[in-house]
């Protein structure tokens, strides 16, 4: 046989390979459609699991590219609105790590350019939490140190807001002085930074005084709203105020009926309150054993609460196990090329 003639029967062999693997994959996507689970399409097309979640991804990034909206995306393929835009960051972050032009992108995926550069710097913020340093982050990313120096002072004066700063400081591992000064200097004009310091110190110190009068009257156990108003102050302040002294107490490993008692608040409501924080510490990528720790629980006991949480919010089964054969040929390298 001549080179030709091997050349014609390796390029039909690739088409005839091609095709097999585009029907299969318009196959895969019909079950999905009609609601079947992982585990019975990888029973009756004899794949894999990898090859399965593979025609997933890359069929929602072809309806996202066409312009079809997550939601509609989300109801064919009996998926939530989270699992479609948590594929959708992923992918956004994969080509921005590997030099894609944000503008690019933006246009690829019918989004403004503002959207892409927060998805960015949502991720960012979850490594430099997960204990990253500013310097790996810069590399990972592709951005120079100052850049991400910037998006954590965004994050910190945004999380500031909503929570305490000696939670702030612990959770991006700094002083609280240096959380202040982060705060002071977004928000304070660079003539003003001398009075701003001895302003910062004082506010810092009005701060302390409230939180021990908040924890002494919830120790009386008074409402909220009662202290609240007693101390002509936001409850929102003396809610988060409580709920971080509770999760000291968490970390004291004290046990809950003396939580219970000490705060005035039912073991039932305690234990929805811890189960709350560490769901939002886990979208924060807090590991769970550092998590389990800092709540005196057990490891297991701790992930079956996540567990429990994304089962209520995701509608579609978990396969109970996985199906472990080696990757068909249908599925080679080049073909998955092609669902890109």
């Amino acid at each position: 046989m001549s080179d030709y003639e091997k050349q014609v029967v390796t390029s039909k062999r690739r088409f005839q390979i091609s095709t097999q693997a585009i029907e299969k994959k318009q196959d895969v996507l019909a079950e999905i459609r009609h609601r079947k689970t992982n585990a019975y399409i990888i029973k009756k097309h004899h794949l894999t699991l990898w090859q399965v979640r593979f025609v997933i991804k890359r069929e929602i990034i072809r309806q996202i590219k066409k312009g079809t909206r997550m939601e509609i995306i989300a109801h064919r393929l009996n998926m939530s609105l989270d699992q479609i835009r948590e594929l959708r960051n992923n992918y956004i972050k994969h080509h921005l790590i590997n030099g894609a032009s944000k503008n690019n992108l933006a246009k690829k995926l019918h989004m403004e350019h503002q959207q892409i550069l927060t998805i960015r710097n949502h991720m960012i913020e979850k490594k430099l939490v997960q204990k990253l340093t500013i310097k790996e982050v810069a590399h990972r990313w592709r951005l120079v140190e100052s850049s991400v120096e910037k998006i954590r002072e965004q994050a910190i004066l945004r999380r500031l807001q909503m929570t305490h700063s000696e939670d702030v400081a612990t959770t991006f591992r700094l002083s609280v002085e240096d959380v202040l000064r982060i705060r002071q200097k977004i928000s304070q004009p660079l003539a003003l930074q001398g009075h701003v310091t001895k302003e910062s110190k004082k506010w810092l110190k009005n701060i302390n005084r409230q939180e021990q009068a908040i924890v002494a009257s919830l120790e009386q156990g008074k409402p909220t709203r009662i202290i609240a108003q007693q101390l002509n102050i936001n409850q929102k302040f003396v809610i988060r105020t409580s709920t971080r002294h509770i999760e000291q107490a968490f970390e004291q490993r004290q046990p809950l009926v003396e939580i219970s008692k000490r705060f005035y608040t039912p073991v039932d409501e305690l234990r929805k309150l811890r189960n709350q924080r560490i769901l939002y510490y886990r979208e924060d990528g807090i590991k769970a054993r550092i998590l389990a720790r800092k709540f005196n629980m057990k490891t297991t006991a701790l992930q079956k609460v996540v567990y429990h949480n994304r089962a209520v919010q995701q509608p579609m089964k978990k396969d109970k196990k996985e199906n472990k054969t080696e990757p068909l040929t249908l599925f080679s390298v080049e073909v998955c090329a092609k669902f890109m």
